[in-house]
């Protein structure tokens, strides 16, 4: 593999970080699922959603997505929209050890939980710049006295989950993936350093880049299927960006004209979307037909 295909591997997951932070950590009434004009504000936890919902009921009853994260949009659509902590507060490691029979028997949503305490976990370590051993030195330590008081409580909150062989020794986003969780399939190509490990060693894992990418492609695939406009947006990113896959603005544009038709977002949002601006009249017209068979496969009812 080039070297600069692994910086701009690097530089992809440094992007990933920030937009996953976006999605978990606002706390906003109105927030988006990216920093981008085209993307709609989702609505907070206290608005009224319909009293029935075929498809997302379904999914939870699948357990293919959590019932308090799913928002309805448009059809057969939906969003994710989790507010709030990645965990609940208190022994993260108990938390997990609630969560483990569950995930070990196929509960998808169980096994993205366990990945979202680990990830929330991890971000905090790596957020204070302390170590397993800082940590495990107890709140009396020096390094310890030195942090913050919540972020001291986050620390030793989290310390028997990042030290548990039990839970790191299992790669759960690519678990629940693999289960059928829509939100882990939505993380999964954002979040490339669980699956493929240190930024700085993808040059020498070119294998296991193209998996991550195919994988990461066949995910956002299915979760749109099921009516993820989270996916559809990141299809489109994807194929505007060209690292996961080659540039293809016919398709980037197809793919995010079929999110905003299937989400809330006013229509006069199709007129932002820059990068459409270059496409001639013919490409515009391609896009538009293979957006129309986008919704269809998606979200029409």
């Amino acid at each position: 593999m080039k070297k600069s295909t692994a910086i701009a591997l690097a530089a992809f997951t440094i992007a990933c970080v920030s937009a996953i932070a976006a999605l978990h950590f606002s706390g906003d009434d109105q927030r988006t699922l990216k920093t981008d004009e085209t993307r709609t504000p989702l609505r907070n936890n206290n608005d009224a959603a319909p009293k029935s919902w075929p498809n997302i009921e379904r999914l939870v009853s699948e357990r293919k997505i959590s019932a308090h994260a799913a928002r309805p949009e448009m059809g057969r659509a939906f969003s994710i929209n989790r507010s709030g902590p990645m965990r609940p507060s208190g022994n993260a490691l108990d938390y997990a050890e609630s969560l483990f029979q569950a995930a070990q028997s196929g509960d998808a949503v169980a096994s993205c939980d366990i990945f979202l305490a680990t990830l929330d976990c991890s971000n905090q370590l790596r957020n204070v710049g302390k170590s397993y051993q800082e940590i495990g030195a107890g709140e009396k330590s020096t390094p310890m006295k030195n942090t913050a008081a919540e972020d001291r409580k986050s620390l030793l909150e989290c310390e028997g989950l990042l030290t548990s062989d039990k839970f790191q020794k299992t790669n759960w986003l690519e678990k629940a993936a693999q289960q059928g969780s829509i939100e882990a399939m939505i993380m999964y190509p954002i979040n490339p350093d669980h699956v493929l490990g240190d930024p700085q060693e993808y040059a020498m894992k070119p294998e296991l880049v193209q998996k991550w990418k195919d994988d990461s492609i066949n995910y956002l695939k299915l979760a749109a299927g099921l009516g993820s406009t989270d996916a559809l947006y990141s299809l489109s990113d994807i194929y505007e960006n060209g690292v996961i896959a080659p540039a293809d603005p016919v398709e980037a544009y197809a793919y995010r004209l079929a999110a905003i038709k299937s989400t809330r977002a006013a229509d006069s949002q199709v007129d932002q979307i820059e990068f459409a601006k270059n496409l001639t009249d013919s490409q515009r017209k391609q896009a538009k037909s293979r957006s129309q068979q986008i919704i269809i496969d998606c979200c029409s009812h």
